[in-house]
């Protein structure tokens, strides 16, 4: 482990042990090893006897956290299973997907504390989802979730737990938790032993199409290499959302959401879209902006043309 590593996790052991709930932010960059501090920290709740929940905002992250996690402990991981340590416990996945026949044991695992560890999606905070004694709420890229469905995953606790959310990406709303006292802050400054630094390169594809060709040779020249490669797009329309998933990349501070807003710009006669009544991205699959936006009282349509550059503005930090 790296000396933050080691800071950080001897600082969450402390917190741990303290009669009132932690609540503290771990960031760092993608591959700073936020995951193995996050493990520790779950594994010192499941030694007191409690339970630990790791909360993801897709499938893909969820079911990778699971095959990692479980990797990272081994026979400490397989409780009930033949070859598992005497003290083991438990590391059950809950995802949107699963069929019924899948997710009954694991939320009976959940139930009745058999299952220590749990790694889920949205899917764990379903009304039937309960847990035996929930120690620690660990958030994993805490931007895409909203503060009620955090609270919803912590009031499943018969008392307040433990929180650890993470992030490489803060948004000015958790900054300003960590200004007002609300939320701890911790930094993963540096990169395990052996991990080659992450060159990011940014493509203007809609400015030169042609270097698309390119792109996808450095993707193999890399893969080749035995290195992996990530790719950044912007999000497009058609995305499958789980029950009660809301990107709240879109939003601003209030949780309100409307084209023009999220578009970076809006007519000067607009009022401010903080005083727009409250209204979520149909990318999620609930209700478009509401009728009472006053775009769409003025010209009968949330999905403006955009506004002349001598009328627009945009909003103020």
């Amino acid at each position: 482990m790296t000396e933050g590593q080691r800071e950080i996790g001897a600082l969450l052991e402390e917190e741990l042990a303290q009669p009132h709930p932690m609540n503290r932010l771990l960031q760092g960059e993608v591959g700073s090893g936020k995951t193995l501090v996050a493990l520790r920290a779950m594994l010192r709740v499941v030694d007191s006897g409690g339970q630990a929940v790791l909360l993801a905002p897709t499938e893909v992250l969820a079911q990778q956290h699971h095959r990692s996690i479980r990797a990272l402990m081994g026979d400490l991981g397989e409780a009930g299973l033949l070859g598992g340590a005497e003290h083991a416990t438990t590391v059950t996945l809950l995802t949107g997907s699963m069929t019924k026949a899948q997710r009954t044991p694991a939320m009976s695992a959940m139930a009745s504390g058999e299952a220590g560890i749990v790694i889920g999606t949205h899917a764990l905070l379903e009304d039937n989802v309960q847990f035996a004694d929930l120690g620690l709420v660990v958030v994993d890229e805490q931007h895409r979730f909203g503060v009620e469905q955090r609270a919803a995953l912590a009031a499943k606790a018969g008392r307040p737990p433990h929180v650890l959310v993470m992030t490489a990406t803060p948004i000015p709303r958790t900054v300003a938790m960590t200004v007002f006292g609300d939320l701890e802050i911790s930094t993963l400054r540096e990169l395990p032993a052996g991990r080659a630094a992450i060159q990011t390169s940014v493509v203007p594809l809609r400015e030169r199409p042609e270097w698309i060709n390119r792109v996808w040779a450095r993707v193999r020249e890399e893969v080749e290499k035995g290195h992996q490669v990530y790719v950044v797009v912007p999000r497009i329309g058609g995305d499958d959302a789980e029950e009660g998933q809301v990107d709240q990349v879109d939003l601003d501070e209030t949780g309100r959401w409307c084209p023009v807003f999220a578009k970076g710009s809006w007519p000067r006669s607009t009022p401010s879209p903080r005083s727009w009544p409250r209204a979520r991205s149909p990318d999620s699959g609930s209700l478009p902006c509401t009728a009472d936006c006053p775009l769409t009282r003025r010209t009968g349509s949330c999905e403006p043309s955009p506004p002349a550059r001598s009328t627009s503005w945009s909003p103020p930090p």
